[in-house]
């Protein structure tokens, strides 16, 4: 599974197969591989989106548009 996240001050960062994520009870987005996890504060990241090779992401695509 690939996945992107998407940061409050626009910044798009990308994980590829190997990375995984989870969610912590308040909130925090961990995202781990090889036994490295970085940590993202609510607030801080505002999208995950998974996709594979032939659908990639779009950012809000969930949301209703104008």
């Amino acid at each position: 599974m690939a996945f992107v996240v998407y940061l409050a001050d626009s910044t798009v960062v990308e994980y590829g197969v190997g990375y995984s994520y989870t969610f912590g009870p308040s909130g925090v987005l961990a995202v781990s591989a090889a036994g490295v996890t970085r940590f993202y504060a609510p607030g801080y990241w505002t999208q995950v989106d998974e996709y594979s090779a032939d659908e990639p992401p779009s950012r809000h695509a969930n949301e209703q548009q104008p």
